[in-house]
Parts: structure tokens; sequence; C-alpha cells
């Protein structure tokens, strides 16, 4: 190394740094800049003194500057979004005008922009407004308590029909007529509170051997709904029921015996002598399904309870009052759901366990059932399937023609209208109103794939069965509900027929052998004869099985006002409205004939006293010199009847049981008369002379006595209450009460 080389080496190590150290620059004091060390940091031998590049300042001002053009170039992006967006909006505007200007004056020349059917009735009201509740909810006066309606019940409708009855008689709508109106909507609509729950009641069983028999004949009649237990295990239940000392829970066992029981009894009664006895018999045997239910049933997430609830609501929509069945039914979806039952599958392998089949068999029977009850009655869905695979497990299990096909693929239909009912009546944009079409095009393929894969509508009258019957007129109602949210002359024509083969249909499952009905029913739904596109599997249920449902449950009631509707426009034709008004006779005899010995108060029994009252008051509107006055008995007011029915504090169903039939062994209930005269649906003797030939109930619910060993069964019942059979005395444990206790701060331990 050279000499220079040496001395440069050397400079540069004694050299002064060009920037002050780190610990001068933070402190804000002179630094002598000597290496290694300066002044200041050699004074403290704590501190090591580094001389480090300061990091790079950032001119904010000049970064701005820098970036104007983009933020130019931003703005100019923003106002031209904002500048189509406002023509969008302008030409929207002007399109909405345009249509709302057009469809104003086609509905002066007389037009109907929104379906021929509802061309004198008002609009449907807006979900968000009031008069929108007042046509869904019913508000009870006496007591204060809000009551829900779906769009196919039977208070909407009347509203509708009371809605249209005023639009088209708006200046000759006289008190009398608004005030039956009005009597008939708030009959229509007051629901009777569900009683109280009481004390766990002493159960008293059957002896074993006539419950077993029971058990046989209730696998005879189980249908979809019902088929909710695998046979061996039931027995191996009441074999340990019967066998051992009741543990805590088996009261709900009891419970669902109980219900087996009166479903088995009612149905075989109903065969052999009508429909009359169905209702007599299960007040003198069960005081009501209310009786059955506690809080520990509706409670507690066990499969019994729910398959229990599935029992008693079954039982409860035959002879209950209206609403029962839903509220105890709407208890089982709750329990289903809690369980997370509508996240098993539906269909597992029959060789899985026995818990795992009925968990099956629930799920199925929970979901035909919720979705055939918001399509027949209008109730709410409470087992919806937007959060588990139910429907793709049932679209794959129908195309291995599992049993029940049908009944699934009408519920995976009805599901379907039931999401097109409330879109619809949501439409506030275009895109909803586009989704709804949608919808409804997809639902009417659905269905005309349903007629020709089952072959509905595809034959005679006489080749009609009682399941059969049954299963066409849920479709029946079905197509009518969905029909109903289209806005074509071909969709109007269509509700019209399926109206009357609906009403016609009803006719011939109850027994009437008119000819002339027939003919008609012939005419109008056999158009066309085809054969179903598959071959039904051994496993299908038979065509002849007899549910424990009524015909009546599937008999859609928008049929009947879409005819009655129609009554109010002026007709060129005559004989076609002759013709309707006839056939609504007959409908309303019918339900009179058929709940002439139901319960006062069930929910058959109140349809069949709105229909007489709606023919009524066609009648006065039609012909109002005939009837300057109406009697006081039918526009009384309805506050009293709903006084009394929310003053009813005891059971009026709590008849003693007659002595000749069973062994007496039923609950424990001392007689008691009724606090109050009980809500009564009375309809009068006075019915048209010229309905022709009728059987009542002579098809959907009656049997062949000698198949079914029906006389043996009841025989067998009678004697045994008759020889005096030893009953099944057995007092079931109860759950320890829990003692009152004060509530525990967050910050105290409970004493052991």
């Amino acid at each position: 190394m050279s000499s220079h080389q040496k001395r440069k080496q050397s400079h540069s190590e004694d050299s002064v740094s060009d920037q002050a150290c780190t610990r001068c620059r933070e402190r804000k004091i002179r630094c002598s800049r000597e290496l290694p060390q300066c002044n200041n940091c050699e004074q403290d031998d704590s501190v090591t003194c580094i001389y480090q590049n300061p990091t790079k300042r950032v001119n904010h001002l000049k970064s701005l500057f820098d970036s104007v053009n983009g933020v130019k170039e931003r703005l100019i992006n923003i106002e031209s979004h904002l500048s189509r967006l406002s023509n969008n909006i302008a030409q929207n505007t002007d399109q909405d005008n345009s249509c709302s200007n057009s469809s104003t004056r086609q509905a002066s020349r007389g037009g109907s922009f929104d379906g021929e059917d509802d061309e004198d009735c008002p609009s449907s009201p807006s979900p968000y407004s009031d008069e929108y509740a007042d046509f869904h909810v019913f508000y009870n006066q006496a007591d204060r308590i809000d009551y829900y309606h779906g769009p196919l019940s039977l208070f909407v409708l009347c509203k509708q029909f009371r809605s249209c009855v005023v639009s088209a008689n708006d200046a000759e709508c006289n008190t009398a007529l608004q005030d039956m109106l009005q009597n008939l909507c708030e009959g229509a609509g007051v629901v009777e509170p569900f009683p109280p729950f009481g004390s766990q009641p002493v159960i008293n069983l059957l002896p074993k051997q006539q419950f077993t028999t029971i058990i046989g004949h209730f696998f005879q009649h189980v249908d979809c709904a019902t088929d909710i237990f695998v046979k061996s295990n039931l027995l191996s239940q009441v074999e340990r029921i019967y066998s051992h000392n009741p543990e805590p829970g088996d009261d709900v066992w009891a419970i669902c015996f109980q219900a087996i029981t009166v479903l088995v009894w009612g149905m075989e009664i109903s065969a052999q002598s009508g429909n009359g006895l169905f209702g007599d018999f299960a007040r003198s045997f069960l005081p009501s399904r209310a009786a059955l239910v506690n809080s520990r049933l509706l409670t507690t997430p066990r499969l019994i309870n729910v398959q229990t609830l599935i029992l008693l609501s079954v039982a409860a929509q035959q002879f209950d009052p209206p609403g029962w069945a839903e509220l105890i039914f709407t208890n089982a979806c709750g329990l289903a759901r809690t369980m997370g039952l509508h996240q098993t599958q539906i269909f597992p392998d029959e060789t899985n366990t026995y818990d795992t089949l009925e968990r099956a068999k629930v799920v199925r029977s929970l979901y035909v059932r919720d979705k055939s009850l918001c399509t027949t009655r209008g109730s709410v869905s409470w087992l919806p399937t937007h959060d588990c695979n139910i429907a793709p497990q049932l679209s794959a299990a129908i195309d291995r023609h599992v049993p029940y096909s049908d009944t699934l693929q009408l519920a995976m239909i009805q599901d379907d209208v039931y999401r097109l009912t409330h879109t619809a009546s949501f439409q506030t944009s275009k895109s909803r109103k586009s989704q709804a079409s949608k919808l409804l095009r997809s639902i009417e393929r659905q269905l005309d794939q349903y007629t020709q894969t089952f072959g509905i509508l595809n034959c005679q009258a006489s080749s009609y069965s009682p399941r059969r019957s049954m299963l066409t007129l849920e479709f029946l109602a079905t197509r009518i509900l969905a029909l109903q949210h289209g806005s074509g002359q071909k969709h109007a024509e269509q509700l019209r027929s399926d109206a009357r083969a609906s009403c016609l249909l009803l006719l011939i499952a109850n027994g009437v052998q008119d000819p002339h009905i027939i003919d008609t029913f012939n005419t109008l739904a056999c158009q066309k004869i085809a054969t179903p596109n598959r071959d039904e599997k051994p496993s299908t249920i038979e065509a002849n099985t007899v549910s424990f449902a009524s015909i009546l449950d599937a008999f859609s009631l928008p049929a009947f006002f879409i005819l009655l509707k129609d009554l109010l426009r002026p007709s060129d034709n005559d004989q076609v409205s002759n013709s309707d008004l006839d056939l609504l006779r007959r409908v309303s005899a019918c339900y009179v004939n058929s709940t002439e010995r139901m319960q006062s108060n069930s929910y058959h029994r109140k349809v069949a006293w709105t229909f007489e009252q709606l023919l009524i008051t066609i009648n006065l509107i039609k012909h109002p010199e005939q009837h300057q006055s109406i009697s006081t008995a039918s526009t009384a007011s309805m506050s009293d009847m709903i006084m009394s029915l929310n003053t009813q504090t005891e059971d009026f169903f709590k008849i003693s049981p007659p002595g000749s039939i069973g062994d007496g062994s039923i609950f424990s209930f001392s007689p008691q008369p009724a606090a109050s005269t009980p809500f009564s649906w009375d309809i009068g003797s006075s019915l048209p002379s010229s309905l022709g030939p009728y059987t009542p109930f002579g098809s959907a619910n009656s049997a062949d006595a000698s198949d079914a060993g029906i006389s043996d069964l009841l025989n067998q019942l009678r004697q045994s209450g008759a020889d005096g059979s030893p009953k099944q005395n057995m007092t079931w444990p109860e759950l320890a009460p829990e003692l009152p206790r004060k509530r525990l701060r967050t910050h105290e331990e409970p004493s052991v």
C-alpha cells in the first residue's frame, strides 16, 4: 500500500462525520460529529453513539400537487356515472307514467289489466299499509288478541268478498247488507282461545289386547302425514309401557296412545254410521285435544313429543275449533327444528336404526302437512326449506318412485306456490314482478308435468277412490292458488274451470249420484284421457287407502268464492250464472249434511255456516225487494258470541264417556258443565229441495266394514266394557318440581 493511500485511510478513520448522531438529533443539541463517538455521548457511558442516515422526508404538498391530475380524472368518471344514472331514472319515470296512464285509460273503458277475475274488485293493498293488516289480521276487541289469517283463509276470503260487494253495490249497499257482511267477516275471523294448560292428568290405558288391535287398524289408515312410526318399534314401546313401571317422560307415550285410539275409533265408527257419530264419539271419548297438551309436551325436545303433537294436530283438525290444529302443529315444527330434524336425511337406508327411520318419517310428515295447511287453510309455513336440503332430497327420492311420491311432489309444488304468494304480494319493483312471473311459469310447468305423471283429472268420476279424490282436490286447490297471481285471460278461464271441478268432485266424493253432476264433471275434468307416464312400484301406497283426514280438508275454499264473485258481475249468459248458483247451493248443502252432528265450533261447521250466509247475501243482492228486512238472527252482532267465547274458562267438551263403548279407561276428568254457552255455528234446516239424490259422506271417509274388520273391533270394545275387563291403571311419575328460590347475583355462589 502506498503512503498516499495510507494517509487517505487514516484521514477517513479520524475524520468527522457528515451528520450528527441519532442521540444528539433526538435531543436537538449540537453534536461534535467525531468518530467513533461524539463528545456528548462520551460523557455518558450507558449510551452508544450511533451515526445513521436519517429517514427521507416526504414533501406532502408536492405529492398532492402531483396527484391533481389523477383526482381530476376520478371526478370526471364520477360525473359521467351520475349523468347516466339520472338519465335512467328519468326514462323509468316516464315509462311508469305512461303505463299508469294507459292502465287508467284501459280501466275507464271497462277493461282489466290485472286479470279479468278481479275487474270489479279493488286491488290488493300494499303489504306495508294498514289496509293490508286489516285484510289479514283479526283484531278481537273483546280480549285484545290479534290473529293472523293467511291468503287462503276463510277470514281473508270473506274480507275480499265484502270489498267486492261494496265496490259493485256502492250506491245500493243498504245498512242491513253492510251489517250482514260485517258480521260475516267477524264470524270468519274470530278464533276460540286455546285453553290454559292444566296439571298433568292421571292417564288410564286401555287393556293391552285392545290397544294392540287398535295399532293394527291405525297402520291400515296411515298416509304421509300420519306415517311417523316403525310398527315393530311402536309395538315394542307398547310392550315396555305395559310390562314395566312407567319412567319419567312415559306420560307422553300414554298421550300418544290416547291420540292413536281416538283416531282409530273415530274412523271405524264413521265407516259404520256416517260422519254424524264421529263428532259425538270424539267428544264423549276425549274432552278435547287441548286437554292432552301440557307444558312438558310442548317444551321437551324428544322425538316422541313431536310424534304425539303431530297426531294431536291431525285429531284436532277434525273436531276442534279453528286454529287449534295449526297451533299444535306449530309447536311440533318448533320442537323438530330445535332438535335439528330439518337437517336429517329424510330417506335413509332401511337397515338403519328405528330412531333414524322414524326421524326421517317425522320430517316427511311435517313437510307435507306444513305445505298442505298453507294451501288449504291459509296457515303460516313453520317449516321453511331455505336453511336445509329437504327439497333436493325429495327430488332425488321422487325419481326413485318412493312411497307417497305423488304427495311429496305436490308438497314441493305447494312450497313454490307459497313463495309465489308472498313474492307477488311484495311486487314493489320491476325485478320483483319479473321474478314472480318467472316463478309462476315454472309452477305452471310443474303442475302440467304432475298431471301427466300421476294421471290427475284423466279418468271418469266413477274411478275416483277416496285417496284419489283427496289428492285431486288438493291439486286443484294448489293450482287455484297459483293461477290467482296470473293476469291473462287463460288464467281466468282456468281458475273458473278448476273452481267448478273442485265443487263437482266434492259432491261426487260425498256420495252425490246426480247424473247431471257426474256428466258435468266428466266433461269438465276429463278433456283428454291420458295414461300416466310412469309405472307405479309395488311399494306405492294403495289407492283405496282411507286416511284419517276428511274430504272436506282438501276442498279449496277459494273455489267457492271464485264462483260466488262471478255472480256479482253482470252476465249475458244467465244459464251459466244459474248453473253456478245451483252448484254453490249444492256445495253448501253438502257441508251442512256432512257437519250437522259435528261440534258446533269445529272448523268445518264454521265453513258450512259461512257458506250459507254467503248465499243469503247473494240472494239479498239479487232480490232486494224480497228482503226488506233481514232476520235478527242473521244480522245479530257477533260481539256477544265473541264475548261468550272468551269468557269460556272451562272445557265445554267435558262429557261423561258412554259405558257401552270401551272400558271407560280414559282421562280422569270429572264431568263439569260449561261455564257459558259455547260459540255456535247453528245452521238452519231450510235447504234447497232440488239438490237431487244425496248420500252423506258416502265416499271419502268410508270403507267396507267387512274388509277392515270394523264390526269385530267395535264388538270387542263394547264387550270388553260390558264384561268389565280390567283396565290398566297407571300413575305416571312426575318430574320433581323446582322449589322457589331467589335470584342469585353474579358474585354469589349457589348453596350446596
